[in-house]
């Protein structure tokens, strides 16, 4: 019998401007880079590191201003390899925040990126980040 097992989510924190602020370990393997390599770079920099991506900086920093949280299914697109993947977008605002950088209005958002490359994966992620809406 093949039963998948849930694979563990990536999970990174953008700030109000879409900058990235934090990785998990997952979200560094799918990505191919460790934090502070992002961490090095501008906003802009940063978005460019990925060919393609379901979400773009413009579409994460709306939706953090808008505080309503979305779902995006599409490609990541790293290294000539394409990754389908679910992107669950969850604005957060600066009472929810703590430290610094938390300041008036929305401070960022939290995504959670599930890897949907198998069919078990795939329906996993999308029931998960659907019934999280």
């Amino acid at each position: 019998r093949n039963q998948a097992k849930p694979a563990t989510n990536s999970r990174a924190l953008h700030d109000r401007d879409g900058r990235l602020r934090w990785l998990n370990p997952a979200a560094e393997r799918m990505l191919g880079r460790p934090l502070d390599s992002f961490l090095a770079l501008d906003a802009a920099a940063q978005w460019a590191v990925a060919e393609r991506t379901p979400i773009d900086r413009e579409r994460l920093v709306r939706t953090i201003a808008s505080g309503r949280p979305i779902v995006v299914d599409g490609a990541l697109s790293l290294d000539g390899r394409s990754t389908p993947i679910t992107v669950d977008v969850r604005p957060f605002t600066a009472d929810d925040a703590a430290g610094e950088g938390a300041v008036g209005g929305c401070a960022g958002a939290a995504l959670i990126i599930i890897d949907r490359s198998s069919e078990a994966q795939r329906d996993l992620g999308v029931q998960e980040a659907r019934a999280g809406q």
